[in-house]
């Protein structure tokens, strides 16, 4: 997984907290996407929700699409 460059990470708790939601939605198998115009903080907001472990208590394997 690539490492994020950011250092401070503000402003996007909702979208976190949604994220979360929508992850933990089953107890097997959670599939979700996130979509939006390029250069948004897409990529950003799925590598900030896998390395912020609190929330994560199982590994987790994020496809990014280019």
């Amino acid at each position: 997984m690539p490492r994020s460059g950011v250092v401070e990470f503000v402003g996007r708790a909702d979208e976190l907290h949604q994220l979360h939601t929508q992850l933990q939605q089953n107890d097997r198998l959670a599939i979700t996407a996130i979509q939006g115009m390029g250069g948004i903080g897409k990529t950003e907001l799925a590598l900030q929700y896998a390395i912020a472990p609190p929330h994560n208590p199982i590994p987790l394997n994020p496809l990014v699409a280019a």
